[in-house]
């Protein structure tokens, strides 16, 4: 991507991201390019886009009916599907090795049975569907960092320690602890949802509140902790509950470590060469949505470090 750049170029950063992090699923989840890249991700477009419907209009009518909309939604599933279990059949009857996510996926599910595809099918399906979420985070980094000097003056002196003949590592990120703050904190103020749903298995009382069972509650990760910081310190002193920008477990989101590492290490590559000056540094509101991305696109002029 970088490749193409030069300085004073302008992008639309979340579209920019989007792409990298759709490559960067096609190479870590299945070792390369995507013979269909287009059709799969304007397929992946038009799954988010009819989520975010379903998100501000409940009361859509239902898949079973025959609108314009299903109909497509249906005809992008079924093309993913597709294209998925002959992906993943060649593979399970190739005698290459792979390093990838996929292979690992399918010697943990399959053990050479052709019968066995739905699964690992569904859990290729299910990381492909969080490829905004980091996306969304660097989106708003360029954003916030254009604002604030001072956090990005000292982002960069941390990151310019890195040795830059080599691309980032795994190994680096553990040498970033400023940049895990950054992000932390960008979690806090976005995190990847906007609202949690729990369903009460008991009756209970809550705040003064009584729950019967059988009772849904809404938890908003957006509005729950406003105030918090994410200095080693401060960190030991937050209550393990209160902050849950990926939900905790057993719903914890499956993507959120490759999300969190490809966030740093896209990152940490972009600003050693490059930094940004927003065309409009004006208040970017988020928008509830699949995940918390911006209101208004968000454009920045990259400068040549």
């Amino acid at each position: 991507m970088m490749s193409s750049w030069q300085s004073g170029t302008v992008i639309l950063v979340a579209r920019v991201m989007q792409d990298v992090t759709f490559h960067g699923f096609e190479w870590g989840f299945m070792g390369d390019r995507l013979v269909c890249e287009t059709s799969l991700k304007q397929d992946y477009i038009s799954a988010t886009h009819y989520i975010n419907q379903r998100i501000e209009n409940p009361f859509m009518l239902p898949l079973v009916v025959a609108t314009l909309d299903n109909i497509k939604i249906k005809y992008s599933v079924r093309r993913t599907d597709t294209y998925l279990y002959a992906v993943i059949s060649k593979r399970l009857h190739s005698h290459k090795s792979h390093n990838d996510l996929l292979q690992q996926l399918l010697d943990l599910y399959c053990a050479g049975k052709s019968a066995e595809l739905l699964v690992p099918r569904n859990q290729v399906k299910m990381l492909f569907g969080f490829l905004r979420l980091p996306a969304n985070i660097i989106t708003w980094k360029i954003y916030h960092l254009c604002k604030y000097l001072q956090v990005a003056v000292r982002l960069y002196a941390e990151i310019d320690k890195l040795p830059t003949d080599n691309r980032p590592t795994i190994d680096d990120m553990l040498k970033l602890p400023y940049l895990k703050m950054v992000v932390d904190e960008l979690l806090r103020l976005y995190p990847t949802a906007l609202s949690l749903s729990r369903l009460c298995t008991t009756a209970d009382r809550i705040c003064g509140y009584w729950l019967p069972a059988g009772a849904k509650i809404f938890v908003l990760p957006y509005a729950i902790y406003r105030d918090d910081r994410f200095s080693t310190f401060k960190i030991a002193t937050i209550p393990r509950h209160a902050y849950i920008p990926w939900n905790l477990c057993p719903w914890a989101c499956v993507a959120r470590q490759i999300s969190m590492l490809q966030i740093k290490i896209v990152w940490t590559a972009i600003i050693q060469q490059y930094t940004f000056i927003c065309l409009k540094v004006c208040t970017v509101v988020p928008k509830a949505d699949f995940s918390l991305g911006s209101a208004c696109p968000v454009q920045t002029t990259l400068i040549r470090r």
